[in-house]
């Protein structure tokens, strides 16, 4: 779902960054959690940090051919009202749900 470069400290996390601020991702493999985490959104690439100050992204999403959803009530147990379900295609299909505490947020 995600693309790993050979060494994350490569990316230069500062440059065209179109937005960037707290949201909640839901994590976890047996058992899911929403963890805060700091994303940044540069063209078709989402980075995302542990925090604000992490200098080397955890992961980098990529969003080419990605597709947004409104998650769905039953599909995940949603932390707040204002959630969406981002449906990866590169490098393989995989969904991400993240939440924010607004919908101004959330757009």
């Amino acid at each position: 779902f995600f693309f790993r470069f050979k060494d994350m400290s490569d990316i230069r996390a500062d440059v065209n960054v179109l937005k960037e601020g707290y949201v909640f991702k839901l994590a976890g493999f047996f058992r899911k959690t929403w963890e805060p985490r700091y994303f940044r959104l540069r063209g078709r690439q989402l980075l995302y940090y542990k925090n604000e100050t992490d200098g080397t992204p955890r992961q980098s999403l990529c969003l080419r051919g990605a597709k947004a959803f409104r998650a769905a009530e039953g599909k995940i147990s949603a932390r707040t009202d204002f959630c969406v379900e981002i449906q990866l295609v590169e490098p393989f299909l995989k969904s991400y749900y993240f939440c924010t505490d607004s919908e101004d947020t959330l757009n």
